[in-house]
């Protein structure tokens, strides 16, 4: 019984290589596992998971003042049984230093074999020494603070960049606190079903806190546990959305008996806002082009009794000919970098490169003018990303607006993490005009 694993530290390792190596997106490789190993404290397990990869680069910094090698050598088995053995020494008070040493050790053990004593002599030596292993700031030259940045907010170069251009130096590093903080849990309200005044009862009732937006007339913040493994949930009462996403559907101005397209669908949450808002009248054309999105489209609008969504594969970037001026609302809601959402997928952070979000650009645009073909006369256009990326945002609208002069901007929104407490989101509110 001695060398017995911890199931919740196996199921921070098989989580953290499902990511790390197999590039898996952590929400999904962390829900799909945490439901495959049954762990006994699965916010414990979430805690480490999401602090590893949102401290990454000052974990692999502090590993790498320790190690005679350099980082880039040392196996990813061992990295990452010490990162997360020296998140939990740093970060984790909680929990007494020889037991993290410890239950590294018998993780190591059993899957880095050949590597415990390594392992226990960098975690033994972080125990003592770490507090002096922290980077510090060369100089206040923009590009000493981006490299020490890099470092301490474990964010890839060019988006620091990129963020610093945009933003200048003290809104970017409170937007880099911000996605480094674990995010809000927004939920929306079916008012089909019931009030939000009533889901607040019922979910106090369940142990579930609640506060409601002053921004949108749906947006609750939970607080507590199982906050979607509960009867209030499987009835259809509410979904999970972030409040930005909510604004945006808000904007929409939505009605009774409309035509409406939501042109990149998956995974179907503002679709089903949409619908929702519709009381169940009109028709709401839910597009994607992966075949298994359409189904979860088609499963989660049963579960919430909804009757006005059709959901069928199109490539955004094309006009669908039967729906050209047919829509008196369009939702364009584009494939993007994901900076908005870093909190939410830290693994953003490290994945992406500039030339990649680059290539997106042009899709963008397409998308944006294929779904513009939609709209009737005095139709409203929505145009969102989860990006805070102004040639993503902006510059897309500017673009299109230049070439069509029928349409124009009624109202832009920039969402900041850091100001606005939400995901980092934009919203462009275009009219064609009559």
């Amino acid at each position: 019984m001695e060398n017995k694993l911890d199931i919740n530290l196996k199921t921070v390792y098989d989580i953290l290589m499902a990511v790390e190596q197999k590039r898996q997106y952590s929400n999904i490789a962390t829900n799909n596992i945490i439901d495959k190993n049954e762990p006994t404290k699965p916010a414990f397990v979430r805690e480490i998971v999401y602090g590893v990869l949102e401290n990454k680069y000052l974990l692999d910094y502090k590993i790498s003042r320790l190690i005679r090698g350099k980082i880039k050598d040392v196996r990813p088995q061992d990295l990452t049984i010490l990162r997360s053995g020296i998140y939990q020494l740093e970060y984790m008070n909680s929990i007494k230093s020889y037991t993290v040493v410890n239950e590294s050790v018998k993780i190591a053990k059993k899957f880095a074999k050949g590597r415990d004593k390594f392992v226990n002599a960098i975690l033994q030596r972080y125990a003592r020494e770490g507090k002096n292993l922290n980077p510090v700031p060369k100089s206040e030259e923009i590009s000493d603070i981006i490299s020490f940045w890099k470092i301490k907010y474990s964010f890839e170069t060019w988006i620091l960049k990129l963020f610093v251009n945009q933003f200048g130096l003290v809104e970017t590093e409170n937007i880099l606190k911000s996605l480094n903080r674990h995010p809000n849990f927004f939920v929306r309200t079916n008012l089909n079903e019931i009030s939000r005044d009533e889901l607040q009862k019922k979910l106090k009732a369940m142990g579930i806190e609640s506060v409601a937006s002053e921004r949108t007339d749906t947006a609750l913040k939970l607080f507590g546990k199982n906050l979607i493994d509960n009867s209030l949930y499987e009835r259809g009462f509410y979904s999970v959305q972030d409040e930005s996403s909510q604004i945006l559907i808000k904007e929409m101005e939505i009605e009774k008996n409309l035509c409406v397209v939501d042109v990149c669908a998956a995974p179907g949450g503002k679709t089903f806002a949409i619908a929702e808002r519709m009381k169940n009248t009109g028709m709401v054309y839910s597009r994607d082009i992966y075949m298994h999105k359409i189904k979860k489209i088609e499963n989660e609008a049963k579960r919430l009794r909804l009757s006005n969504v059709q959901a069928s594969l199109w490539d955004g970037t094309k006009p669908e000919a039967d729906l050209v001026e047919k829509c008196h609302r369009v939702l364009c809601d584009v494939p993007c970098s994901g900076l908005g959402v870093i909190a939410r997928k830290p693994e953003i952070k490290y994945r992406k490169n500039s030339k990649e979000i680059k290539k997106l650009y042009e899709i963008q645009f397409e998308i944006l003018r294929a779904s513009a073909k939609y709209l009737k006369k005095d139709g409203i256009l929505l145009y969102s990303t989860c990006t805070i990326n102004r040639d993503e945002n902006e510059a897309i609208v500017e673009r299109f607006l230049k070439e069509n002069i029928d349409f124009k901007l009624e109202k832009k929104i920039l969402l900041l993490p850091n100001r606005d407490d939400t995901d980092g989101f934009f919203i462009a509110k275009i009219v064609k005009e009559a």
